[in-house]
């Protein structure tokens, strides 16, 4: 399996007017309304395998990657103006709520970083090779709602009996989740992965 990779371009030719634009079911799903307005960050396009996204100048680099792992494929970026892409947000967004409102039968929309969903499963799995993929997504989702609380800072402690998790809001380091002890091993490996340190040093 290819692993999904990022692409960063500015717009160097026209993308067409946002009324043009289709952002996927997936994007609509996964990505909340506050986050892609916050950051500037929309879809404009995508298939099975690509999110075509537009961001703006301000847009932080972060927020691409996080939403790549959020869906779970690779993105593509054009640069555009952020009024154009708040825009299209807000005009895409309320359809999406107008549509849920007025079907009973419509699911609660999927919220950004479903940590305690990913707490279950990786759990569950956290025995067979299967659950290293668990892992991942969950540190992804952790990383996810740091970003979403506006943290500078995301720290995970391992102790003897379990992992803290703390994010830095507005200068304070807060304790904002504590995972079991069968989390801090793994977690730990999957963070230095990330940071290309050594897993083997303690």
């Amino acid at each position: 399996m290819t692993a999904a990779t990022t692409e960063f371009t500015p717009a160097t030719e026209r993308i067409g007017e946002p009324a043009t634009w289709q952002p996927t079911d997936r994007f609509l799903r996964l990505v909340p309304r506050d986050f892609a307005r916050q950051h500037l960050i929309f879809s404009r396009a995508g298939d099975d395998e690509v999110e075509s996204l537009v961001i703006a100048d301000s847009t932080p680099i972060a927020a691409p990657l996080n939403v790549r792992a959020r869906l779970g494929v690779a993105v593509t970026t054009d640069v555009v103006d952020g009024e154009v892409i708040a825009a299209a947000i807000d005009a895409h967004y309320a359809a999406v709520e107008n549509a849920n409102s007025n079907d009973p039968r419509a699911p609660a929309e999927t919220e950004a970083a479903d940590v305690d969903r990913l707490l279950a499963v990786a759990e569950r799995d956290l025995l067979s090779t299967s659950g290293k993929g668990d892992v991942v997504r969950l540190v992804d989702a952790l990383l996810f709602e740091s970003l979403q609380r506006g943290a500078s800072d995301l720290h995970i402690q391992p102790l003897e009996d379990r992992a803290l998790v703390r994010m830095r809001v507005d200068g304070v380091l807060r304790l904002v989740r504590e995972l079991p002890e069968a989390f801090t091993a793994p977690i730990t490996s999957r963070v230095k992965v990330m940071g290309r340190m050594d897993i083997a040093e303690r």
